[in-house]
């Protein structure tokens, strides 16, 4: 992935490409082979496409305790909010008594002064990362509920406060390790890799879907184009003859209606038994 730099242009900040490089097998046995797949570039495997929809930032992060051991350590999924990659997550750290939790804001590019009073990305690309977090502590999954990984449940958990009685936060750079308030351990910004979303696609009756629809289609053009009309025949008898009426009816205006009446009359008429007088 790669932004614009270009300073004051109008495009500066504007995405140029997207691209992932992958690899795949289209089975268990088969050769490995590397492909590389982009916006409009799906990747094709086997009966299988896959589309990139979005991408973002994963900050790995490091959380240890009091003692020094590592009680989380995993990459972290924040959701992009606008243009410049500001972006939202949760840190949920369960192997600690009580369970700690963090509301995260990340931000790509950002300043110092910037990132503790206005946590807003001045650009997409990971020129200046920083991090901060919001501490909670308590219980992260009340009543055992099931919730988003991209929020925290705060309903059942209390938030720390410094002495001046503000909020405890946690500013990082990438690299960067600091201590917890209270004694509760440390956090540390290891790296950032990224994170793509894919669709995958599977559709093994899109044959047979394609030509059901334009059998469909030739139903439909058909139905328009080609004219209907009923011909109705009666034969009776009345005082020693035989009556024939003949009626049509079309459906819409028909100017040739008439001809087509005619036309089934003369043809009953030639089959009928002509008596002579």
């Amino acid at each position: 992935m790669a932004f614009e730099t270009g300073a004051g242009g109008s495009q500066f900040g504007q995405p140029r490409f997207f691209d992932a490089s992958v690899t795949t097998q289209d089975s268990p046995t088969a050769a490995p082979r590397n492909q590389v797949m982009s916006v409009n570039n799906p990747l094709h495997f086997g009966s299988t496409s896959v589309f990139l929809l979005g991408n973002g930032y994963a900050p790995v992060i490091t959380v240890r305790d009091k003692t020094g051991k590592v009680v989380m350590r995993e990459p972290v999924v924040f959701r992009p909010q606008d243009n410049n990659y500001t972006s939202t997550g949760a840190v949920k750290v369960r192997a600690t008594s009580p369970q700690l939790g963090f509301e995260g804001i990340f931000a790509p590019t950002i300043s110092d002064q910037n990132l503790r009073a206005n946590p807003v990305s001045d650009f997409p690309g990971p020129a200046l990362p920083g991090l901060l977090l919001t501490l909670w502590q308590g219980e992260l999954f009340p009543d055992g509920a099931l919730q988003s990984v991209y929020a925290l449940d705060t309903s059942k958990m209390t938030q720390p406060k410094t002495a001046a009685g503000l909020p405890v936060r946690i500013a990082l750079r990438l690299g960067e390790t600091k201590a917890i308030a209270g004694d509760r351990g440390t956090v540390t910004f290891e790296s950032l890799p990224r994170f793509a979303g894919l669709s995958v696609r599977y559709d093994p009756g899109k044959e047979l879907t394609l030509a059901c629809s334009l059998l469909a289609l030739a139903g439909l053009i058909a139905s328009l184009t080609i004219r209907r009309r009923r011909v109705f025949v009666r034969v009776r008898e009345q005082d020693g003859r035989t009556l024939l009426m003949v009626g049509g009816l079309a459906k819409g205006e028909d100017v040739r209606l008439g001809d087509a009446v005619d036309r089934v009359t003369e043809s009953i008429l030639e089959e009928l038994p002509r008596h002579e007088s």
